[in-house]
């Protein structure tokens, strides 16, 4: 289960390469959507991937990873049913999240599992090859899934693996923890989400004139 995650996590993360037209016109995104949907997933996982690690070693692994593979679930449920671009690009900016917390609960856990010695070196060449395989396997199965159906079938289809990943996971997993608990830094993890979105805004929105006072304030 544990390096599962990073292979739904990542496969969810490339999905929308091949997508994006179908996604762009279905949802009106105009000319500055496209780039806050392909964006806007890496913007959470960005901003999250630190504190997720604090948490998952501070509060239980196992717990981390199944919070986010559920919001995973959720989130995508919400992108599956997005009415709008600003729907969409938020329940994007959430699956980063919890893709963040699955991630870095994931390898919490296989290196728990696998303190030392060769073991470790397999396991974690394991998780590894899921993170690329995972970012290879998105855009063949969404554009399949899309081809078929449709590009929201995509995200239906992930917030159902999610969710059964959540069940597993709580059900199979053993929790673990670090034995000196840390206290989150949350000044700087605030500081670094609202500049990392401050600067994706103004490269953005920027296309459309670096003198709009946006971009200028974003900067």
């Amino acid at each position: 289960m544990a390096t599962s995650a990073p292979f739904l996590a990542m496969t969810n993360f490339s999905s929308p390469m091949v997508t994006l037209p179908q996604i762009a016109r279905s949802l009106e995104a105009g000319p500055t959507g496209p780039v806050w949907i392909l964006g806007s997933i890496a913007l959470g996982l960005s901003s999250s991937l630190l504190v997720a690690g604090g948490l998952a070693d501070d509060y239980g692994r196992r717990m981390v990873l199944v919070i986010g593979s559920g919001v995973l679930a959720a989130s995508s449920v919400l992108a599956a049913a997005s009415p709008g671009v600003v729907t969409f690009v938020l329940a994007r900016l959430v699956q980063g999240g919890a893709s963040a917390a699955m991630l870095a609960a994931g390898l919490g856990i296989v290196g728990h599992a696998f303190p030392t010695g060769a073991a470790r070196v397999r396991a974690t060449g394991r998780y590894g090859a899921m993170i690329g395989l995972g970012t290879m396997a998105g855009p063949l199965l969404s554009g399949l899934v899309a081809t078929a159906v449709s590009w929201r079938a995509v995200y239906w289809l992930t917030a159902a693996a999610a969710l059964a990943l959540t069940v597993v996971s709580a059900r199979a997993l053993d929790e673990s923890r670090a034995p000196a608990p840390r206290r989150p830094d949350l000044p700087g993890v605030v500081l670094l989400t609202l500049g990392l979105a401050a600067l994706v805004a103004g490269v953005t929105e920027g296309r459309l004139g670096w003198s709009r006072p946006v971009v200028v304030w974003a900067f």
